[in-house]
């Protein structure tokens, strides 16, 4: 899906789902020179749909990186495993900060091919001091930034897989 497809709405939804930071590499906006990029988690190419729940933001790093890619090998195990899926699992259950809050570390199959994947070890995820600063503090209370509206809006979007058309989700 082109920006131009995109609506406003839709838009501003997937901003609000990963606060306006990319879904991969957690860098926020703010402190990126590019504009976050509405990115199809699987990808058109790969039947994947233009439905929200198949969007999310990524930086345009992430989203060269990841491009068509749905799989990649778990260096550890040497197996195929599916990429993580921001919005179906949590960040912080496939991923945490190293002790310096530079580097983005994978802790399970899924975590690890995706740093692979998207190239983490070989680029800068810290793009500007106070994101430095942010990630150290996050990283010594063991928490990903950022990560205050992600489990609510997790819970939402689930619920739009199981979700009937007789039962709507409630608002």
């Amino acid at each position: 899906m082109t920006a131009a497809a995109i609506s406003p709405d839709a838009r501003r939804r997937v901003l609000a789902a990963f606060a306006n930071c990319c879904a991969y590499c957690r860098s926020a906006q703010e402190y990126i020179p590019d504009i976050l990029e509405i990115e199809h988690i699987i990808p058109r190419c790969r039947d994947g749909s233009d439905d929200e729940i198949n969007l999310c933001l990524a930086c345009g790093t992430c989203n060269r990186c990841k491009a068509a890619r749905i799989t990649a090998n778990d260096p550890v195990s040497h197996r195929r495993v599916a990429l993580f899926q921001p919005r179906t699992q949590e960040w912080t259950d496939h991923f945490r900060w190293s002790k310096s809050g530079l580097e983005v570390v994978g802790i399970t199959p899924s975590g690890r091919a995706t740093v692979v994947a998207l190239h983490f070890e070989f680029r800068s995820l810290v793009k500007h001091p106070v994101q430095l600063d942010r990630r150290r503090v996050a990283s010594a209370k063991r928490l990903a930034v950022p990560d205050a509206r992600q489990k609510h809006l997790k819970l939402q979007y689930r619920s739009a897989f199981t979700t009937s058309p007789r039962h709507p989700p409630a608002r």
